[in-house]
């Protein structure tokens, strides 16, 4: 029969080696995983375009990125004033934009924006009216499109604290029949 302090120590012996165990199992199995974090293409491409320069014919590919919504918008344009910037000089005109791909015939921008993309409708309270804003596309400024006065006394807390950060709505409809619905509400004198 085993005493106290050896029990102790076997206990103590036991569950280290499962410790290192599953740290040796952890670390197996991360490695056949993806990086979390991608790594940046742009210093390679930058050391492969150092003589290159866009041409007048050039394609320009936006990919902007919405994080709010995680949706990502494409847009394709001409080089037109681009033409004849190298890498070097298409950093420093867009320094916010990532290049993810530079060539002479082409080249790819990518730039990331903590709002909700065009495809999203913002309903936000601002005094007794309920303010519609819409992302300007490749931007991240929002442009108002529609106010809705309401009694502001009519919301409940929770309505007026979610509309003082924006509720967000998939359409301009789905917008229009929540503030209908809200004003139906102070039409009756109905409270939720």
């Amino acid at each position: 029969m085993l005493n106290k302090s050896t029990k102790r120590l076997l206990f103590l012996f036991i569950s280290l080696i499962v410790m290192l165990l599953s740290g040796i199992a952890g670390y197996l199995l991360a490695q056949s995983e993806p990086p979390l974090v991608a790594n940046e293409p742009t210093d390679d491409i930058a050391a492969e375009a150092d003589n290159t320069r866009l041409s007048a014919n050039a394609v320009i590919t936006w990919v902007y990125d919405y994080e709010m919504c995680r949706h990502k918008l494409t847009e394709t344009t001409e080089a037109a004033e681009l033409a004849g910037l190298t890498f070097t000089e298409l950093r420093q005109k867009y320094p916010r934009a990532r290049i993810a791909a530079f060539g002479p015939g082409d080249a790819t921008l990518e730039l990331s924006f903590a709002c909700y993309c065009p495809d999203h409708f913002i309903l936000k309270k601002e005094g007794d009216v309920l303010a519609l804003y819409r992302t300007l596309a490749g931007t991240d400024r929002q442009d108002k499109i529609r106010e809705y006065p309401i009694d502001a006394g009519s919301l409940t807390a929770e309505e007026i604290e979610e509309l003082m950060v924006g509720r967000v709505f998939a359409d301009r409809m789905d917008a229009a029949i929540y503030v209908e619905k809200l004003r139906n509400r102070e039409a009756m004198g109905l409270d939720e």
